[in-house]
């Protein structure tokens, strides 16, 4: 609808609200650096939307510095957006934030997560990062419960990942 929008009325091509909606677009099409064009514009980057847009954009390219910056540019408008939506947010600046070793942030992000209309699979999630959290702690007790909490929900990646890290953490 936007591509159709575009080819109608070039001019509305060049209004921010048209470039963030298809930023936003872009980001769930996973076609990040697309999406990075159209939210890397001037008139968006003051914009919190497009920097929560933006922090997913370069969390999924693993551009952990960047996502950091743009969620926490973005801070004030996450709760704008539908439980699941804000869960993604908060998952992502968690798991950027254990990557470029901040457990604060990360534990920051995690305790600000929704507790109802978020999926199994983002509550599992969830858990696997305060797993790898309490690791960053050096609390690996504490990490393994989290893990093997995980590893039971069955749910693929995120299973898979739990048990890579409790396996790892056995046989330390």
């Amino acid at each position: 609808m936007l591509n159709i929008a575009a080819t109608e009325n070039v001019e509305v091509v060049k209004s921010p609200v048209f470039r963030l909606m298809r930023g936003m677009a872009y980001v769930m099409l996973r076609r990040y650096k697309r999406a990075q064009k159209d939210l890397d514009t001037n008139d968006l980057l003051d914009n919190p939307h497009a920097s929560l847009w933006r922090a997913m954009a370069a969390y999924r390219q693993k551009k952990f510095d960047r996502a950091l910056i743009e969620i926490k540019r973005g801070e004030a408008v996450v709760k704008a957006y539908l439980p699941r939506r804000q869960a993604a947010f908060r998952l992502a600046g968690a798991d950027a934030a254990i990557e470029r070793r901040d457990p604060v942030f990360a534990g920051e992000e995690l305790d600000l997560m929704p507790a109802n209309g978020i999926t199994a699979m983002q509550r599992t999630m969830a858990r696997y990062l305060e797993g790898r959290l309490l690791e960053l702690q050096n609390r690996p007790r504490q990490a393994m419960k989290l893990y093997a909490d995980a590893t039971r929900e069955n749910i693929r990646p995120v299973s898979a990942n739990a048990v890579y890290h409790l396996t790892d953490l056995r046989l330390r």
